[in-house]
């Protein structure tokens, strides 16, 4: 597999900031991911994640990704639309239900 740099792209939508996840998210990124939604928190705005374009995630990923959802509550947000290696690993992990279900309220 080709490495894919991480990327996190931000887009301001009335009332929510949506981060579009992309490239892979390991031991080496998660930090930044963790970072960014700590600064964001502040704000007060939903924060909408769309992990679609992610081409992989470890465990690192999937505890920052877990530790968001719990300290955020209804503030994060989580798309339903995965990339297959995200959702494979929720499922393998039974995740699934904590971080799409419980996160993917609607506004």
């Amino acid at each position: 597999m080709a490495w894919a740099p991480f990327e996190i792209q931000q887009t301001d939508e009335p009332g929510l900031i949506r981060l579009t996840l992309v490239g892979e998210l390991d031991l080496s990124t998660a930090p930044l991911l963790k970072e960014r939604l700590s600064s964001l928190r502040s704000d007060a705005l939903v924060v909408r994640l769309d992990l679609s374009k992610l081409a992989f995630i470890d465990s690192s990923g999937l505890h920052v990704l877990l530790e968001a959802v719990h300290d955020a509550g209804r503030l994060l947000q989580v798309e339903p639309e995965l990339a297959p290696q995200v959702r494979r690993l929720l499922e393998l992990t039974h995740t699934d239900r904590l971080i799409v279900t419980g996160a993917s309220a609607s506004n």
